[in-house]
């Protein structure tokens, strides 16, 4: 992972305003299409005394609920003192209802988050609305993934290290290099600091390939096609997974691998190759 996430997260959310809505709906028991336009406001909530207080996003549909988004990496007691702070000062400047987001990728941070602020001896409190990666549903879907690219980062960022890793970069291998140069580098570096080992090296076998790339971006960044005799993306994914794992892959076994052009048998070596203990238990003929 990034030394510091806060920053790329919430540039995530900026490009797509919609993301924390919809992520928020589930929880809400509110629908997301009828949010109309989207903006962010001036996330500055300084009141007469000099002291500023500072939402990391704040987003206004033309109906609903405004959104203020907080990313959290970490416990923060002083944040349990700032954030109904920043709950009643949007809502007296806006005088519409809030929500208030809070996006962790730690299940220890959301289990303090979700804890209710008390506000004093009547019994008032606030509770934040909590997004952690079991509130993130793994994008798989390489047609969802290019109409949603930040869901496909914000998805790698919270699964990239469990079994839907691999989907989640066959995902990427089909999108990231679809979106403008200057997304498609930024999230490509996400996606990969996020993912297991195999599942990197799915994306980055796809990424020297220039698996089913077509923007400016992919065709100055990847190499493109392969070369004759060359192996096809399975091969030399299957290959690099072996060498991860510290198999010897002898020259017989590597004309074995060569001449299997399969791509469903290949596949099936690659998710064995994952957890096998040995070679036997990968190539086993069922």
């Amino acid at each position: 992972m990034p030394p510091s996430l806060h920053e790329p997260l919430l540039a995530l959310f900026r490009n797509d305003l919609r993301l924390v809505a919809e992520l928020a709906a589930p929880l809400l028991g509110t629908p997301t299409d009828d949010l109309g336009a989207l903006r962010t406001f001036d996330t500055a909530l300084t009141d007469a005394r000099p002291l500023e207080r500072r939402v990391d996003l704040g987003v206004v549909p033309e109906r609903g609920p405004v959104y203020l988004l907080e990313v959290q990496l970490r416990a923060d007691s002083e944040k349990l003192w700032t954030w109904p702070s920043y709950v009643a000062l949007t809502r007296d400047r806006l005088r519409r209802e809030i929500v208030l987001v809070v996006l962790t990728l730690s299940p220890t941070v959301a289990a303090w988050a979700r804890q209710p602020i008390s506000l004093g001896p009547t019994g008032s409190v606030l509770v934040p609305l909590v997004i952690s990666p079991a509130e993130i549903a793994p994008l798989t879907d390489a047609t969802e993934a290019l109409a949603h690219p930040e869901r496909l980062v914000l998805s790698a960022l919270a699964h990239g290290q469990g079994p839907a890793a691999i989907d989640i970069a066959e995902a990427a291998a089909r999108v990231v290099g679809r979106l403008d140069a200057d997304r498609a580098g930024f999230y490509t570096d996400l996606i990969l600091s996020a993912l297991s080992a195999n599942a990197r090296a799915v994306l980055e076998v796809a990424l020297r390939q220039g698996y089913e790339y077509q923007s400016e971006f992919a065709r100055r960044y990847f190499f493109e096609g392969k070369a004759e005799g060359a192996l096809s993306f399975g091969q030399e994914l299957l290959l690099l997974s072996l060498s991860q794992r510290g198999f010897t892959v002898d020259e017989a076994l590597q004309q074995r691998i060569a001449a299997e052009s399969t791509p469903d048998l290949l596949r099936l070596w690659m998710r064995r190759a994952s957890s096998a203990r040995t070679l036997d238990e990968i190539f086993a003929v069922d």
